[in-house]
């Protein structure tokens, strides 16, 4: 076998763990849930999770593929054999569920670049609909396309075929990228991608300062309002955001520091990917915050009473499911939701996707014929960039744990991925590919992902054990785990402990499980002063505690209601089908003897 490939240099390991990193996500996601939380409230639990989960998390997956030098599958086969069907679980429900439709959305962003500048929608109060109805087709006179009836079962309706040449086109780049090899291929890319991303959002921040409402929209989104930071729904938000803008999870970490040189300095890479990754949401975080104040002002609401209507109205619904609703209180939410009423099509343009595909094309609409034009190019653009950068870091990650099985050929595997990740990227390029999106995504990312991603953190913190991986980063680096470092991180994790002991002592007072929880926190924190390294006891203990809180509240909400209103047989088939489906060809994949296995049958028959 060849020698293991390694990056031309450190930095284009970094910018290839940024290129991961920074996605749709960050231009799109991080704003979109940041403007559901209250702009500023959202951005202190974020930056704590950042330090609390993102950073470790990252160390350990950097740490991991580094020291075993192999993808995921077979880092945690090193680990123990039983353990490699978790490693391709994960690069397979990424591979074929996540990237696949994450290709779609980027032809969406590419679709969009040339309509940024024909603006096919013509009139501005028909930005919406076209998104929804003349683009996607997803919505037939105001009702949602049925996916599901109970006549003729699940429907995908026509392909829109725009999507489906923007999406051949953009696996075509990703084959042309990945079939090349690490230097050429994966570093090269990622060498021009980050480099434009950046200059193209600094643009973006700039020419959106001086809009008109720009200033009440920065505002929202620097300016908390302290009684939303401390609602539990904010800090979940926060800590799935970390989780997921780091790429954490997908292998794609493992993978990437695989190919490191034995003496790279692996902690302060992890520091550096994750705070520029952070860093640069927050900026992108900018212009987009200074268009919806844009979007407010030419729609004459105000944002900050908007916001705290909305955050009203939510906790007296609440409260109104809890212990019924009194007549003050339907009097108070018939008042509120009729004050609302005049920005119910401003709310509907920051919801998910409306956000990018309906709050820019009616900004770029309102600019003029030139200006609009090329500030919506710039802005699809960027995120066409930021979707390729990601989308090939996926791909390598099934690739890397390919070759490293099998000792298959690079070019050989990127061909056929690209043509199952497009052939799988079809059925959402149908009339019934948002809602297949939005279930397949709910299920990967909230319930695989967070799996993974549990179990991950188990093994490593105490099969592996932490101390080793500890010890593993502590061998080259500049910035050594030093006492300041080591009590700032204590501090922090004590703080997270204490308002945790103190939500649990508020909400419910007199449950046995939260006494436990509040007893179990005591005892968490002691140990961290006194016998645990801060590292290892958040790779053993507070990583996998806030994973599991994240699961269970999923889950309850799972079970209380159908997601997103969608019928039961269609949550299950689609969104369940499609992760179990996910995780038969990851056992499956498991199961097939590697490359050193056969050569080792091979030398015991001789």
């Amino acid at each position: 076998m060849n020698s293991r490939p390694e990056w031309r240099t450190k930095t284009g390991f970094l910018l290839a763990a940024l290129g991961s990193a920074i996605g749709l996500g960050n231009i799109w996601r991080f704003p979109y849930i940041a403007y559901r939380n209250g702009g500023g409230a959202f951005l202190v639990p974020y930056l704590v999770a950042l330090f609390i989960v993102g950073v470790p998390l990252l160390m350990l997956e950097f740490g991991l593929g580094h020291h075993f030098r192999r993808a995921f599958p077979q880092s945690l086969g090193r680990v123990h054999s039983r353990f490699s069907w978790i490693g391709w679980w994960s690069v397979s429900f990424v591979m074929f569920g996540i990237v696949a439709y994450y290709g779609v959305v980027i032809a969406w962003c590419a679709c969009y670049l040339v309509f940024s500048i024909t603006q096919p929608w013509g009139e501005l109060a028909a930005v919406n609909n076209y998104f929804d109805q003349s683009f996607l087709g997803a919505f037939d006179n105001g009702e949602p396309f049925a996916i599901y009836t109970s006549e003729g079962g699940f429907r995908l309706g026509d392909f829109r075929w725009w999507v489906v040449i923007a999406l051949t086109c953009v696996w075509a780049i990703n084959w042309l990228i990945t079939r090349r090899e690490l230097q050429r291929g994966v570093e090269l890319a990622n060498r021009v991608f980050i480099p434009a991303l950046v200059v193209i959002t600094l643009v973006l921040v700039v020419w959106s300062w001086g809009f008109d409402g720009a200033q009440a929209g920065r505002e929202l989104y620097l300016r908390p309002e302290w009684s939303r930071v401390f609602e539990a729904q904010t800090w979940i938000d926060a800590f799935s955001q970390i989780f997921f803008t780091l790429s954490l999870g997908f292998g794609i970490m493992v993978a990437y520091a695989s190919y490191l040189p034995r003496d790279a300095d692996i902690p302060t890479s992890a520091f550096l990917a994750s705070i520029g990754n952070c860093l640069f949401s927050l900026v992108a975080g900018l212009a987009v915050f200074s268009a919806i104040g844009l979007l407010a002002h030419e729609q004459g609401i105000d944002l900050r009473a908007f916001q705290d209507r909305k955050a009203e109205i939510e906790s007296l619904e609440a409260a109104a499911r809890t212990d019924g609703t009194s007549e003050e209180v339907a009097d108070r939410l018939a008042t509120l939701r009729e004050a609302q009423q005049d920005g119910s099509e401003f709310e509907q343009q920051m919801r998910s996707f409306g956000l990018v595909f309906k709050t820019y094309p009616a900004i770029t609409t309102r600019m003029g014929p030139i200006a609009g034009p090329l500030f919506g190019a710039l802005f699809f653009l960027s995120l066409l960039v930021a979707g390729v950068s990601s989308s090939i870091s996926i791909i390598e990650a099934f690739l890397s744990s390919l070759t490293d099985q099998f000792g298959w050929g690079r070019a050989r595997c990127a061909a056929v991925l690209s043509a199952c990740g497009f052939l799988c990227g079809l059925v959402f390029c149908s009339q019934a590919g948002l809602f297949w999106l939005d279930l397949v995504d709910h299920f990967i990312t909230t319930y695989g992902l967070v799996l993974v991603a549990i179990c991950e953190a188990l093994i490593v913190g105490w099969l592996f054990p932490a101390h080793r991986l500890r010890s593993h980063l502590d061998e080259n680096h500049v910035f050594r785990f030093g006492n300041t470092l080591s009590v700032l991180m204590r501090l922090l994790i004590t703080s997270i402990l204490m308002l945790t002991w103190m939500g649990l002592a508020r909400y419910q007072p007199d449950s046995l499980a939260s006494a436990m929880g509040r007893f179990a926190l005591v005892a968490g924190g002691i140990i961290l002063w006194i016998d645990q390294h801060w590292l290892d006891f958040n790779i053993r203990i507070v990583i996998p505690a806030l994973l599991i809180f994240l699961l269970d509240q999923a889950l309850i909400e799972e079970f209380r209601q159908p997601y997103g209103g969608y019928p039961a047989e269609a949550v299950v088939c689609i969104g369940l089908g499609w992760l179990l489906g996910t995780l038969l060809i990851g056992v499956g994949l498991s199961r097939i003897p590697s490359i050193s296995d056969v050569h080792a049958e091979g030398q015991d028959v001789t």
